[in-house]
């Protein structure tokens, strides 16, 4: 995830009004067909330069990992690379 898109969710998750905005978006992006994913990328990124943050519809892109494809705090953890903050979060998914 990159720095822009980390800032917005900051952000977020100390101003409620802000938060309730994003979420809704984001699920309607997650629900929304193909052809409508580009007006609601649109809706979130005016939503973030409208409350000063820099983001772009490519700050938007994730790639996914296959099923059974780690994703790079997995990696890191299990090359005993730690996890920093996210130590909870991270294994809370694994099994070890």
């Amino acid at each position: 995830m990159n720095e822009n898109l980390k800032a917005i969710l900051k952000a977020a998750s100390e101003d409620d009004e802000l938060m309730g905005e994003a979420t809704a978006l984001v699920n309607e992006l997650n629900a929304a067909s193909e052809a409508d994913r580009p007006e609601v990328a649109a809706r979130i990124v005016a939503l973030a330069n409208d409350n000063g943050f820099t983001l772009t519809e490519d700050d938007l892109v994730f790639e996914v990992p296959a099923e059974g494809e780690l994703v790079d705090e997995e990696l890191a953890v299990v090359a005993g690379g730690g996890c920093g903050d996210h130590c909870e979060q991270i294994h809370e998914g694994l099994v070890f």
